[in-house]
């Protein structure tokens, strides 16, 4: 059985990398977000927080786009070509099929929440701040380190270009292969250099210039497009892409009000509770506001919002077996 749901998956993983909107939506988010530090003016009192909360929100919406999409080339459009049936046809039974098909889809959601990590990483640290040392007393902005992190993407582009040209490769498996290692290298080389491009070396101040803090943000926005993924999974096993995208946009933005519904009365606590049985409490995983003034997120908010979206993924995993298991093929 395993040995199924790895083809499976790795099948389904290769042919959404493969995807030109997976590429085009990806490509998007990262040059989004690391033009922020070099066109805002404004910190509001807190460097990098204008643009950590916009990557963030880059990040939410620009992944929830991806999964969505991914699900229905990968599954949506084999169910109606008639491919899903001939693979049914081996000894391969619908419950192993959607969960291999979701596992790959993950596996896309993962590949794309590390290369957008990375690039919030490095655009919150280029933004602008006061800096006050012994070598420079102002604003400082790193537009290096901006730069180099716009040039990743480009670069990968157009390496998978050239391979795809000569060796005849896939774009899509080099260029987020590639994304994934350049970032790597960048993350790595900025450790050894400050704000104003101050070599370091291995000294105390090593690596101490990225903020930490961001992970714990970007994984819960990670258990949130995990659920959604399996949602959308779920969803195309009946319906085309184009529903599937409209259904979940509408529960995530719903997702949003379940705290204010909890607080409305008796009346809106019932409709609250039970939207919470259909769509994850968005504004339980959306918390980028939870690091302004130095604040972080404790690990065990972050086990317990784990727990909870597994909840949630187990859910939707029922209800898509159980859709494609009566679906007539």
């Amino acid at each position: 059985m395993l040995k199924r749901l790895w083809v499976i998956m790795y099948a389904t993983l290769r042919e959404g990398l493969q995807q030109p909107i997976c590429m085009l939506l990806t490509l998007t988010m990262l040059v989004l977000t690391l033009l922020q530090p070099l066109v805002q003016l404004h910190t509001f009192g807190e460097p990098g927080r204008l643009v950590r909360d916009g990557g963030f929100g880059f990040q939410l919406i620009f992944g929830l786009l991806i999964v969505v999409f991914t699900a229905g080339f990968t599954l949506s459009n084999e169910l109606r070509s008639g491919t899903a049936a001939a693979s049914l046809v081996k000894p391969v039974s619908r419950a192993e099929f959607f969960v291999g098909k979701l596992l790959g889809v993950l596996g896309v959601l993962v590949l794309y929440w590390i290369c957008s990590t990375f690039a919030i990483f490095i655009a919150e640290r280029a933004a602008e701040r006061f800096v006050e040392n012994a070598r420079i007393i102002g604003y400082v902005r790193d537009t290096g380190a901006a730069a180099l992190g716009l040039a990743v993407p480009l670069l990968a582009l157009i390496f998978a270009a050239i391979m795809n040209y000569f060796r005849h490769t896939r774009i899509g498996l080099v260029f987020f292969s590639t994304t994934v290692v350049l970032y790597v290298a960048l993350f790595i080389y900025l450790c050894f250099y400050s704000y104003d491009r101050y070599w370091l070396g291995f000294s105390a101040e090593f690596a101490s210039f990225y903020d930490f803090r961001l992970l714990s943000v970007s994984f819960l926005l990670l258990l949130l497009l995990g659920c959604f993924t399996t949602m959308a999974v779920a969803l195309t096993t009946r319906i085309k892409t184009g529903g599937a995208l409209a259904i979940c946009f509408v529960l995530f933005s719903l997702g949003f009000f379940i705290d204010l519904m909890l607080e409305s009365g008796s009346c809106g606590r019932v409709f609250g509770n039970a939207l919470s049985l259909i769509t994850p409490n968005v504004q339980s995983y959306w918390l980028p506001d939870a690091l302004g003034n130095g604040g972080t997120i404790s690990l065990k908010y972050c086990l317990s919002a784990t727990v909870n979206s597994f909840l949630y993924i187990l859910l939707y995993c029922f209800i898509g077996i159980n859709l494609l298991r009566t679906k007539d093929l």
